[in-house]
């Protein structure tokens, strides 16, 4: 499983999506595009964006290939700093497939990082009833509302958020830094606060673990010197 990352854009930490693997889009590539999209994916994810574009071309020269080649090549391009090619191929993938949502967190991140904040609240929300249960929903709206100013209505998708991550002392430390780089101050070290809870809670469970994994290791260990013992008396009998 990809682990999501915080993305600073436009001075806001945004939680997003890394790219999903081939074959986790709409459609299904098969035989030897769905070789190069692998291979692709591959070198995007050692961070070789050069190597990506070479075997990605043949597919996208003509303006043909899957929406997934192309969302690859977009991601190729803003890695390279080729912005215009990048929006060009990204809205080619979203023209050819508009229910990728990584294709639409994409072009979120693109709108923020150009101050178009209304523009990626409507991507935001988007990829949002694409997967209504994507755990990065809440915290993508609210970092962006507070780009708007809106520190309430942000404030409302934070705390459905951490509704969802209680245990997770990175959750408060996103949401916290969120609040902190929008001048929130007050909530910003509520929330630091409760990133400490979490990580005495975190500790607090993880000791209670390794306590009761200790107690079991003995109780095996005394019961099995127990059946050794029988087992010893049983031959000398």
């Amino acid at each position: 499983m990809r682990r999501a990352r915080a993305l600073t854009v436009a001075g806001i930490l945004v939680l997003l999506v890394p790219a999903v693997p081939v074959g986790a889009a709409s459609e299904a590539p098969s035989g030897a595009e769905a070789r190069v999209l692998r291979e692709a994916q591959s070198y995007l994810d050692v961070e070789q964006p050069e190597a990506a574009l070479q075997v990605l071309t043949p597919l996208t020269a003509a303006g043909t290939g899957s929406a997934r080649a192309f969302l690859l090549l977009s991601t190729a391009h803003f890695m390279l700093g080729n912005s215009s090619e990048g929006r060009a191929a990204l809205e080619r993938s979203l023209e050819l497939d508009p229910t990728q949502r990584q294709a639409w967190l994409k072009q979120a991140a693109l709108a923020l990082a150009e101050e178009r904040y209304d523009e990626a609240l409507v991507a935001f929300e988007t990829a949002r009833k694409l997967d209504p249960t994507a755990s990065d929903n809440d915290v993508n709206l609210g970092a962006t509302l507070i780009l708007k100013g809106d520190v309430d209505g942000a404030r409302a998708h934070f705390n459905r958020y951490l509704s969802e991550h209680r245990s997770s002392a990175d959750a408060y430390y996103l949401v916290a830094t969120n609040y902190a780089l929008a001048g929130a101050w007050e909530l910003a070290v509520q929330h630091l606060e409760a990133r400490r809870g979490a990580e005495l809670e975190r500790a607090r469970v993880d000791g209670v673990a390794r306590r009761e994994r200790r107690v079991h290791g003995r109780q095996r260990c005394e019961r099995a010197g127990a059946a050794r013992g029988v087992e010893d008396r049983g031959l000398a009998d």
